[in-house]
């Protein structure tokens, strides 16, 4: 595997924090026009291999806030942390 193909393996997937029957979901999106990214996805995709996938925030003091707004995320005062309430 030559390295483009290795960084095209390895690339960002958005993370969006959404409502789906009332109740709080996750929905991880992308888009490539790169050709080499596609080939290999879709031959992946084919042949029922996996693709690293690296979840990112594109404004993660957005998503901080939906999160605790979607009740997902509480801040703990005392030890200055987020933790999962779902």
């Amino acid at each position: 595997m030559t390295a483009q193909q290795q960084e095209v393996k390895n690339f960002p997937i958005s993370l969006y924090i959404v409502t789906k029957h009332g109740k709080p979901a996750l929905e991880m999106r992308t888009l490539t026009s790169d050709n080499l990214a596609m080939k290999i996805i879709i031959e992946r995709a084919f042949n029922k291999q996996p693709i690293i996938i690296f979840p990112i925030f594109r404004d993660e003091l957005k998503a901080t806030a939906s999160l605790v707004n979607k009740k997902i995320l509480e801040y703990d005062k005392e030890k200055e942390v987020y933790r999962f309430i779902i």
